[in-house]
């Protein structure tokens, strides 16, 4: 609907930033630094947080939990 629309879009804003975070996460493990890994981890879960608060006010059920 219309109305959820910048909701929506927001939400799939915060799945891609996710996605990045994981590919940076990778590539932080693999020059062992540990500093910059967990950094980015808390940067991902904050980022899962608020998308899963999004998802809940859309509507999702599943991909909300």
């Amino acid at each position: 609907p219309e109305d959820l629309a910048s909701d929506y879009e927001t939400w799939t804003s915060k799945l891609d930033q996710m996605q990045d975070g994981t590919e940076r996460v990778r590539d932080a493990a693999a020059s062992a630094s540990q500093y910059e890994v967990e950094a980015i981890i808390e940067e991902v879960d904050t980022t899962n947080k608020e998308a899963d608060e999004l998802g809940k006010q859309i509507g999702f059920k599943v991909c909300a939990k």
